[in-house]
């Protein structure tokens, strides 16, 4: 059960802009249908954006920290056969499958068809992420459990913020 609260959030005002949340005056109260629990974390179904699709893709109930990276921080993606630019979604965890990706980071064909390989990023100092646990998706009669640790890169596009960090690794 959600209720909108109004809360002050400590976020910068372009990243605030990128949201269907209002901005009011220098204090910065939000008014979204996400619980706050304290500056920067948030709970409940969405944070700053959400999936393609309009999926929730967070655990419903679960924490989302949203922090700007400050130090070197390292993500890994699942990436399809000729993608050569990164996605918005990665985790701090191995990839070790396909099976990992699509069941425990619930990254469904319809996000991506087929999984290849998996590419480990640098997140660049300054960088917007969202952290928290994958929720449950459905897909062509399908569910994909989730609960797996995500990562949301939320600068658009990705790629900007993001270097490769040595080979891609060929996953099965």
């Amino acid at each position: 059960m959600s209720s909108k609260k109004t809360v002050k959030v400590t976020t910068k005002p372009k990243v605030v802009k990128m949201t269907t949340q209002t901005v009011k005056k220098q204090e910065k109260k939000v008014t979204s249908s996400a619980e706050v629990s304290k500056p920067k974390t948030t709970q409940n179904k969405t944070a700053l954006l959400g999936a393609p699709g309009n999926k929730n893709p967070w655990k419903d109930g679960s924490k989302i920290l949203s922090i700007e990276v400050t130090d070197d921080f390292y993500i890994n993606m699942a990436m399809a056969p000729k993608q050569t630019l990164p996605g918005a979604w990665g985790t701090i965890k191995s990839i070790p499958n396909v099976d990992y990706a699509r069941n425990v980071l619930a990254i469904t064909p319809e996000f991506k068809k087929e999984i290849s390989h998996v590419q480990k990023y640098l997140v660049k100092k300054g960088t917007r992420v969202q952290i928290g646990i994958a929720g449950p998706q459905q897909y062509g009669g399908r569910e994909y459990l989730g609960g797996g640790t995500q990562v949301e890169i939320l600068p658009r596009p990705s790629a900007r913020y993001l270097l490769p960090s040595g080979e891609p690794d060929k996953i099965n």
